[in-house]
């Protein structure tokens, strides 16, 4: 069967009972003057996006879902001009690409709620895999969604590893690594280390860890851009930073052209 097909929603089902399944506690809808009908609770029910304690839910329309090279993705911007098309959807936008940019940022998965159908008799269905933000422009706003888990991570996206937790972003030494660079990096290594070649270990959450490393570090002027960040191992990581033939790594990094040189 056509893998859109297997996603067309079929049957109506209200977003607070879908909001509940995917596993947001949904007490508080009934916090408003209907508290007999908490799924018409307008504080909610018309969002195209929820949060709560890190899990983010959003609504795809299932007429803009795209299936390409074994991919189902989802693309869109939150700020363009068809937003102001209808009164309330500028606030509903911003607070979905808000999230959106988050789950960026932070590498978290979302879950999709997939909507069809004319309005007033909406068809939906809550998607049983999860989905990730693979690109975000925060100068645009633009975005594609895609479905599945992120392969790839490094020593900045937010993971949980058992009780630890790997926070991404913007480290403690005032330095600001770019998740897009980072992203980029990591998607071209393919999980292979590279400066040694070894594979990556697979993580509880199924993707496969290496960590982003600057050429020329950050505090000695290195740009934050791709042709200066390769994706290595944590041992030949640990080498590049304290080795004492670290300079030697460096050179040869740029050397074997695994990154533009920088000059």
């Amino acid at each position: 069967m056509d893998p859109l097909q297997q996603l067309k929603p079929t049957k109506y089902q209200t977003a607070y009972s879908l909001v509940a399944e995917a596993g947001h506690d949904v007490s508080d809808w009934n916090d408003y003057e209907r508290p007999t009908v908490p799924a018409a609770n307008p504080r909610y029910c018309y969002r195209w996006a929820w949060e709560q304690d890190g899990l983010i839910i959003m609504t795809v329309w299932h007429k803009n879902i795209r299936h390409k090279d074994g991919t189902i993705f989802y693309s869109n911007n939150y700020r363009a001009d068809w937003i102001h098309s209808t009164a309330n959807w500028p606030t509903r936008a911003a607070q979905r690409d808000t999230l959106l940019k988050r789950a960026f940022e932070e590498n978290l998965s979302c879950r999709a709620i997939i909507i069809d159908g004319p309005s007033g008799n909406h068809k939906r269905l809550l998607d049983p895999e999860s989905w990730f933000v693979s690109h975000y422009d925060d100068s645009t706003g633009d975005v594609t969604i895609k479905r599945g888990t992120q392969r790839f991570v490094d020593q900045f996206d937010a993971t949980e590893v058992s009780d630890a937790r790997i926070t991404r972003g913007t480290r403690n030494d005032g330095y600001h690594r770019d998740p897009k660079v980072r992203t980029a990096a990591l998607e071209r290594a393919q999980g292979f280390c590279e400066c040694c070649g070894t594979k990556g270990f697979r993580m509880e959450n199924n993707c496969i860890y290496l960590e982003s490393h600057h050429i020329i570090p950050l505090s000695e002027g290195g740009p934050d851009h791709l042709s200066n960040v390769v994706a290595l191992c944590p041992t030949c990581h640990m080498k590049a930073h304290f080795a004492a033939d670290k300079a030697v790594i460096a050179h040869s990094l740029q050397a074997r052209r695994l990154c533009s040189p920088i000059t």
